[in-house]
């Protein structure tokens, strides 16, 4: 039988040793993921005086800081619409040039009819439509090249003069990036509190002997 001595030093041991691995354990449990709207999240609101024109006054915000379309995309890892923003700017290059092509041929047409109205060699009604019709010809030309820069250009402007996508699709898209941010942060916590606290295991295996 166990001498009082020999049972009160058991005891002592034993408190030793919970006091050891019940706080490590009991911190990493109690310990949460810090709440969402303490953690930097993505938010879609209103915009207040844009400093370029915009169709759609909803924006995607980042702290406060208007982000594109395509900057969403890329955070979103949206493969997709990535894509397509990049197919639209290197086709943009093609519009441009056959627009500009059609200006050119307009002028021209134009010039050649205010010539002929001029020299009054045919009808004055041919002539000056010739005249008209090449300056209209020329001026939605240069507006076609320019609606193709500014259209190619949106996805890439923050704010967005006009959205890529509808609202509902651009929400699916924030609430993807914000879980993705919040499982950061919390696997960070995670990581954090280990390299702290230790393994408990290790503290309540005794020490090996050589």
């Amino acid at each position: 039988m166990r001498t009082r001595a020999e049972t009160i030093a058991i005891v002592v041991i034993m408190g030793m040793v919970f006091s050891l691995v019940a706080p490590s354990s009991g911190v990493a449990q109690t310990i949460p993921c810090p709440k969402a709207k303490n953690i930097p999240q993505l938010t879609i609101d209103s915009i207040e005086n844009p400093m370029v024109p915009v169709l759609e006054k909803w924006q995607v915000f980042f702290e406060g800081v208007p982000l594109s379309d395509i900057q969403v995309a890329q955070l979103a890892n949206d493969e997709q619409m990535i894509e397509w923003a990049n197919r639209r700017m290197s086709r943009r290059g093609k519009w441009v040039f056959w627009s500009l092509a059609s200006a050119t041929v307009g002028i021209g047409i134009s010039a050649t009819g205010w010539v002929l109205f001029g020299k009054n060699d045919l009808s004055r009604g041919v002539t000056l439509g010739m005249a008209l019709g090449g300056v209209l010809v020329g001026i939605g030309s240069v507006l076609l090249a320019t609606e193709a820069i500014q259209v190619s250009l949106d996805p890439y402007v923050a704010p967005s003069p006009a959205h890529s996508i509808s609202r509902s699709e651009m929400r699916n898209l924030v609430a993807r990036i914000n879980h993705r941010f919040y499982k950061q942060v919390c696997s960070a916590s995670q990581d954090i509190l280990n390299q702290t606290l230790g393994r408990p295991a290790l503290l309540s295996s005794p020490p090996t002997s050589k």
